[in-house]
């Protein structure tokens, strides 16, 4: 299965890019993004402004504002029937 993910390579470098998704280790959710927010770190970070970018590790998915749904679940998880499809936020 593929994701598209967004990457910060550097300042005002920013690429959506497919990637395979990899397996779900114990304890893991996968989840369906399905809106997303931008704050103004991430504007800073994209507009090289900021120290919080990772450039030294680049590159790098900036955000943590997002929104959506369990989609499959490792089967030592907690959530362990994704056919609920329960909501999750960060």
């Amino acid at each position: 299965m593929k994701a598209k993910i967004a990457f910060l390579h550097k300042p005002f470098d920013l690429r959506v890019e497919d990637v395979e998704v990899p397996a779900l280790k114990e304890n893991q959710v996968l989840v369906q993004v399905g809106a997303c927010g931008i704050c103004g770190s991430d504007v800073e970070c994209f507009e090289g402004k900021s120290k919080e970018g990772r450039y030294d590790i680049a590159p790098y998915t900036p955000g943590h504002e997002w929104a959506g749904a369990s989609r499959a679940s490792a089967p030592a998880s907690r959530r362990s029937n994704p056919a609920t499809k329960s909501r999750a936020t960060a």
